[in-house]
């Protein structure tokens, strides 16, 4: 599972808000297909894990801190899993007054057209901000089953 969710990484540049980029569509189907978990499938080798940097290199590297992930299941096999982020270290750098709560900063989800950290690799056009759009996230919560 792992190494799939790797190599599915590098297909995620060109998500974003369906409603605001019309190639999204596609790029869902691209990645849902028959040929790709084929693909995808015949790329896997099930006795050893695949060089990371073979699939990331085209894509920048995260800094990804801020975000906790828990999975729960009890006696009676009923499974919960939950994430939650605050985005960044102290999220927003702001803390509600009336609730204590960190507030997070999942506008830096966005891609920004004059980020040049690392100018070979391309930020993802369809993640650019716009009013209204939502920002791509990474999170994942995930229940896996026999």
């Amino acid at each position: 599972m792992v190494e799939a969710i790797k190599k599915m990484l590098v297909k995620r540049k060109g998500l974003g808000d369906p409603d605001f980029e019309i190639h999204v569509e596609d790029v869902v189907n691209d990645m849902l297909s028959d040929d790709t978990a084929t693909d995808l499938k015949d790329q896997i080798d099930d006795d050893k894990a695949s060089d990371p940097w073979s699939h990331l290199k085209r894509l920048r590297l995260l800094r990804d801190h801020g975000t906790s992930h828990l999975c729960v299941v009890g006696r009676h096999r009923g499974a919960v899993s939950m994430t939650t982020s605050i985005n960044g270290l102290f999220g927003a750098l702001f803390r509600s007054c009336k609730t204590g709560i960190i507030l997070n900063n999942q506008m830096d989800d966005f891609n920004i057209p004059t980020d040049i950290s690392n100018p070979t690799i391309p930020s993802a056009s369809a993640n650019y901000i716009e009013p209204f759009k939502r920002p791509l996230s990474s999170m994942m919560p995930t229940i896996f089953l026999k």
